[in-house]
């Protein structure tokens, strides 16, 4: 298969031209950074057994019963820790959601 140079046309338009830039600009980068600083600033601000819910649900993706189980609480009690930590989340993340359209569920959500 032989090479293609990015300076080749297809229908007269330049290869390169065919397919748009992806890369995020510099202030993609810094308002990224900006909210990865936010997202742990709040985190660390949650109670523990919040916080150690979380973590375990979203970062480790264990089920309810899994993280009762090395939380050593039940299953309910660990839907009311994750339901507790959303709101204080939203909260405290709330004014992220005009931030290219930044939404606090992102955490909560693959």
């Amino acid at each position: 298969m032989a090479c293609v140079s990015p300076l080749r046309t297809i229908d007269d338009r330049r290869v390169e031209d065919t397919y748009p830039d992806v890369s995020p600009t510099a202030e993609d980068l810094l308002l990224s950074k900006e909210q990865t600083r936010q997202i742990s600033e709040a985190l660390q601000s949650l109670p523990e057994n919040q916080r150690m819910a979380v973590i375990l649900k979203r970062y480790d993706d264990l089920r309810y019963e899994e993280i009762a189980r090395l939380m050593g609480c039940s299953v309910s009690a660990v839907e009311s820790l994750l339901v507790r930590a959303k709101k204080a989340l939203q909260q405290k993340l709330s004014k992220l959601q005009n931030d290219r359209r930044f939404l606090v569920r992102e955490l909560f959500n693959r």
